[in-house]
């Protein structure tokens, strides 16, 4: 059963434009540590970032609420894969859906994710 479905889009200009004037300041605002990792490695870092940006918009939009202060940025993790990118939530993200949002224990997510050389759009869809 469908829980919900966000979907975002992003200009890739704007954030290298953020990520340019302030680098590590501006990303580690929006990244986990892990994404950060991931960033410093990427071969096109606004574009890598961009996605992450993208998706957790989604999953925000997906879940009916947007990102909170209870459920934020450093919440949500995005794997960025050649072939499935995926989202990993904190532990006190996962109880918050459960217990605030009554989402089902077993709930699934499902992020997909595309790119041109100036837009990212991503959709998200959450189900039992």
């Amino acid at each position: 059963m469908i829980l919900g479905v966000g979907t975002d889009i992003c200009f890739v200009k704007g954030i290298a434009r953020s990520y340019d004037r302030r680098g590590n300041t501006f990303a580690s605002t929006y990244c986990t540590n892990i994404e950060l990792q991931g960033l410093e490695s990427s071969n096109n870092p606004a574009l890598y970032l961009t996605k992450i940006l993208c998706a957790k918009e989604c999953f925000g939009k997906a879940i009916g609420i947007g990102l909170i202060p209870e459920l934020w940025w450093d919440d949500i993790e995005i794997e960025i894969h050649a072939r499935k990118s995926g989202i990993l939530l904190s532990e006190q993200g996962q109880e918050y859906i459960i217990n605030t949002l009554k989402f089902p224990p077993n709930f699934r997510t499902h992020l997909s994710l595309s790119n041109r050389e100036r837009i990212v759009s991503g959709i998200c869809v959450i189900s039992t």
